[in-house]
């Protein structure tokens, strides 16, 4: 299980080099060694979920906010086409049925993982801030 710290100073970095929303789908052309390691997603006060995903096709995901940890959750993650989909083995609080799929998008050098929920105002507004879908935290 891969079970990692997160750094806010990384959310930070990522907001302050102003990515442009341009983006293109990539259907079925990201393999999954692209997808290894730790993502974010935000709006820096309440809603922050930083995903974990490990080499061995495990996950990990903590809900945080201005009053702590909302819920985490743990399980097992596989690609298929540009769908990743994570099947839980522990969820708690606010991450029970928060996180089934996500859709992996390139926007322009970088790739990102957008709910499907999410995928208009994406569209619209694109990965900066990362309010709509998941970027890599670095």
């Amino acid at each position: 299980m891969l079970d990692e710290t997160f750094s806010s100073n990384s959310r930070q970095a990522y907001a302050a080099a102003g990515f442009t929303a341009l983006c293109a789908f990539a259907p079925g052309g990201t393999p999954p060694d692209a997808l290894f390691g730790k993502w974010y997603i935000g709006d820096g006060t309440g809603h922050n979920v930083d995903l974990a995903l490990g080499r061995d096709f495990t996950y990990h995901a903590v809900w945080s906010g201005c009053l702590g940890t909302y819920g985490t959750a743990k399980g097992h993650w596989e690609l298929h086409g540009d769908k990743l989909t994570f099947t839980p083995t522990e969820e708690t609080e606010m991450m029970r049925k928060h996180l089934r799929t996500l859709i992996v998008v390139r926007e322009k050098k970088q790739v990102v993982l957008v709910p499907p929920k999410q995928m208009s105002d994406f569209k619209k507004l694109g990965s900066n801030p990362p309010y709509w879908c998941y970027v890599r935290d670095q």
